[in-house]
This record gives C-alpha cells, structure tokens and sequence, in this order.
C-alpha cells in the first residue's frame, strides 16, 4: 500500500490560529464504531489552531480522542443523526453540513493557484 499524500497545505501558523480558539471553532459531523462495534455519530467543534493536525490524524486513519482536539457537543448511535437532530445543530450552533467538503474545495483551489504562479 501506497502513502497517500495530504491533500492540504500544512503550512497554517498554529500560533496565529491559537488567537481564535477561545472565539471559534469548527464544528463537523463525524461517525465512528466503538470498541465494542457500534456505529456511533458526533458533533464536534475542533479548535482553530488544532484543525489541521486534526485533519491529517483523520485522514491517515489515525485513532484520536476528539477531547485532545476540541469537544462533542451532541452524539447518538447509528450511522448519521436524525433529521430532528440535524436541523436542530443547524438552528442553534449555525451547523453547515457541507462546511467540510466547501473548506476542502477552496483550499484545494488555492493551492493549484499558487502552483501556476
């Protein structure tokens, strides 16, 4: 098996990130399996100056524990909340259900950007 290579830029200054976790956060929905197998959902909001790290932990497979990162603000068993739940994240914490997918896009796009200059 191949090393598949990050498809972000690690170059974020964590420092100047830190300025803004006490203010923001990212929140994503997340799924897992527990150790005992079952599937589980989550909300969690990661901090700023740590979402990186977090996305590259994620994205090799990495086991991580979520408080180290941020924390969950809602989980339930099964594969994804109920529609009840998702419009309630929605409503009281401004969740964007595609936040992760619309960040991925535009970091992608400005890297091609800087690669052309």
């Amino acid at each position: 098996m191949t090393e598949e290579k990050f498809p972000f830029p690690v170059d974020f200054d964590p420092t100047t990130l830190s300025e803004t976790d006490d203010d923001y956060a990212v929140m994503e929905l997340i799924s897992a399996i527990k150790q005992d197998g079952t599937k589980v959902w989550a909300y969690v909001t990661i901090k700023p100056s740590l979402y990186m790290k977090y996305c590259q932990k994620i994205h090799t497979g990495e086991q991580i524990s979520i408080m180290d990162y941020g924390e969950i603000l809602q989980t339930g068993d099964g594969e994804s909340p109920p529609e009840v739940v998702r419009l309630d994240m929605e409503e009281r914490y401004g969740a964007d259900h595609e936040f992760s997918e619309k960040l991925k896009e535009s970091i992608l796009k400005y890297v091609k950007e800087q690669e052309t200059r």
